[in-house]
């Protein structure tokens, strides 16, 4: 069964015969489309690669389309898209505080819609504010662990860590 969908940008445009474009514009129906699969069926979606490593800001540009359009998380092919695709895709300190302001009201039990700063949290608002409070938790972990070793030891472990290591080729949101 699967868990994931990665979207295959490249082969995307290739097999649409369309061109790369900033704001991927051939392929926002085909992202959309994927998206929608995806949700459809619980799982999670990771948005495809960018190709140009040297465009720091069209790399930060593209990833915020994709948080933006709903995807979890990017896959990457460079080290340098690391900390950036971590900075748009981990939720804000004010996005966790508020999910933690919400599920810690909601409780166990709740039978009808629980309004809290001006957001209507029913269980799906609920069951999405856990995720992003475990997905905080998991990506400032990452940031721990490497920010204490060194960059041989890495090199080395980073075949096992899927989130902030360039090996896994995938920044989770």
């Amino acid at each position: 069964m699967f868990s994931h969908i990665m979207i295959g940008t490249n082969d995307l445009v290739k097999d649409m015969r369309a061109r790369h474009t900033p704001m991927r514009l051939p392929m926002v129906a085909a992202l959309g489309i994927g998206m929608l699969a995806a949700r459809a069926y619980g799982l999670t979606i990771l948005d495809g690669v960018y190709n140009d490593i040297q465009d720091s800001e069209g790399f930060r540009a593209v990833c915020r389309q994709g948080l933006e359009m709903g995807f979890d998380g990017k896959t990457l092919i460079h080290p340098s898209q690391v900390e950036p695709c971590n900075e748009v895709f981990a939720p804000s300190s004010a996005e966790l505080e508020s999910a933690a302001k919400i599920v810690l009201a909601q409780g166990p039990a709740t039978a009808a819609a629980l309004l809290l700063d001006a957001l209507g949290a029913d269980e799906q608002t609920h069951r999405a504010f856990i995720f992003s409070i475990d997905r905080g938790r998991h990506l400032r972990f990452s940031r721990r662990q490497r920010s204490g070793r060194r960059r041989g030891e890495r090199q080395q472990q980073a075949k096992g860590d899927r989130v902030g290591e360039c090996a896994g080729h995938v920044c989770l949101r």
